[in-house]
């Protein structure tokens, strides 16, 4: 345990063991964690908590389509006249449309892309810090590469909604928005 915890050789603070230790006094045993007590642990925190968890994805989602939205709001918006423009020079909506949406589509993707990973790295130490002052065990956090999957997909999902109405937003700019005089 010293050298898996890299203590020192004369530490002492307890026994990891496969089978019930017997050879000592039950009033010198403060905690014995097994199977079952983790699995108890994680059976209650599903129920209590599993529930919520559905309305935290959810609220992630909503957050991350507002976020998304005003920011490509934001870039449309300031950028008007110079869809305008575009327009009265020949370029078709849908090309407008790839000018503006393509930039916005790498930068969104490269930040899912790679702030997903860095969330967990982050995120571990932290869980884990937590679960050292919390419980009176040891429950790892491990986060299946289907879970990491379908964050990446959610996320791709809700920019494409986004895109979809943006899309919609740059066809809806009239021409005569380029003779505007911006102050």
């Amino acid at each position: 345990m010293n050298q898996l915890f890299d203590l020192d050789d004369d530490y002492f603070s307890g026994y990891f063991s496969k089978n019930p230790i017997t050879d000592i006094n039950e009033k010198y045993i403060g905690t014995t964690i097994d199977y079952d007590s983790l699995s108890k642990v994680s059976r209650q925190l599903n129920v209590s908590m599993g529930g919520m968890a559905y309305l935290l994805y959810g609220m992630a989602v909503i957050m991350f389509i507002v976020l998304i939205y005003l920011l490509t709001k934001t870039i449309i918006e300031k950028n008007a006249q110079s869809i305008s423009m575009t327009k009265i020079l020949g370029y078709t909506n849908h090309e407008v449309s790839s000018i503006y949406i393509v930039s916005t589509s790498i930068i969104v993707s490269l930040f899912i892309l790679l702030t997903v990973p860095l969330d967990y790295v982050i995120l571990k130490p932290i869980f884990e810090a937590m679960m050292k002052e919390e419980m009176a065990g040891w429950m790892p956090l491990t986060v299946s590469n289907l879970t990491f999957l379908k964050t990446i997909v959610i996320g791709f999902i809700s920019y494409f909604i986004v895109m979809l109405i943006e899309y919609k937003k740059i066809k809806k700019i009239p021409m005569q928005d380029a003779l505007k005089n911006v102050e």
